[in-house]
């Protein structure tokens, strides 16, 4: 049985007092930690491990890749007769693992220890690739990360060219999302439309609109989005989404007297 720093997240023998790798003082796992370990050193425990990584490694977690993990998670756990408990101790690997980029030569040489197929290994690319992407941006530090991981689990780069290539016609499509947008008048808009813009309904308070209309607008705010090296295509459709959302903002608050 293996033995992990608490500090570094390196594996030693079990009967290791100190961390051979930073001097640390081990402390011997605990028996309700044995689970904790097994999952650890699964496939998916590792795949969560590495997941962490890109979903941290260009700032903090967003909302959106919470939600992508959280669905990984319920995929994850399915397999096991106790899934709540492994769901947790994905939680706890997110916990400990995101913000550690010195363990992931080792993460994947496990994996490649537990002779991970290709088409397990693809899996697991498309999920970090997807991960990146759950929020419409790739950023250079999640590229180098992925690349780094394609790289160690000797994943032919054309492989990977190929998954990140399959989510390029998605800017296609919003690209013609924005063109039949732009064709739409907002005097045409309804108070309905409005209120689907919002993300609203009739019965929504005052207070409540505000907030939701401060959250749209920081969400498509054209110099936010700027700022994250987005494609001009997506900068475009945000800036007409910005104006649908002001437009219908004014349109609710005069309708409803505010």
């Amino acid at each position: 049985m293996k033995s992990i720093c608490q500090k570094c997240r390196k594996n030693n023998n079990h009967n290791n007092k100190f961390c051979i790798y930073c001097g640390t003082k081990i402390s011997l796992p605990k028996p309700k930690d044995d689970e904790y370990i097994k999952v650890f050193h699964s496939v998916e425990g590792i795949s969560v491990a590495l997941l962490a990584k890109v979903a941290k490694c260009d700032g903090n977690i967003s909302v959106v890749e919470a939600t992508y993990m959280g669905k990984i998670y319920d995929t994850f756990s399915r397999k096991s007769t106790n899934s709540q408990v492994v769901r947790d101790i994905f939680k706890q690997i997110l916990a400990k693992e995101k913000g550690n980029l010195q363990n992931v030569s080792e993460l994947c040489q496990i994996l490649m220890g537990l002779n991970i197929s290709i088409t397990k290994k693809l899996e697991l690319i498309k999920m970090l690739v997807g991960l990146a992407y759950v929020d419409n941006n790739y950023t250079k530090e999640e590229e180098n990360l992925i690349v780094k991981i394609v790289n160690h689990l000797d994943v032919p780069y054309s492989e990977y060219k190929k998954i990140v290539d399959a989510f390029v016609p998605k800017q296609e499509e919003r690209k013609e999302e924005k063109n039949t947008f732009n064709n739409t008048s907002f005097s045409n808009l309804t108070l309905n439309d409005c209120y689907a813009i919002l993300e609203t309904n009739s019965s929504t308070t005052q207070a409540q609109l505000k907030i939701k209309y401060r959250e749209l607008v920081k969400n498509y705010h054209t110099d936010i989005l700027k700022s994250k090296n987005l494609p001009k295509d997506m900068i475009d459709f945000a800036e007409e989404k910005l104006k649908s959302i002001n437009f219908a903002y004014e349109k609710i608050k005069k309708h409803k007297g505010f």
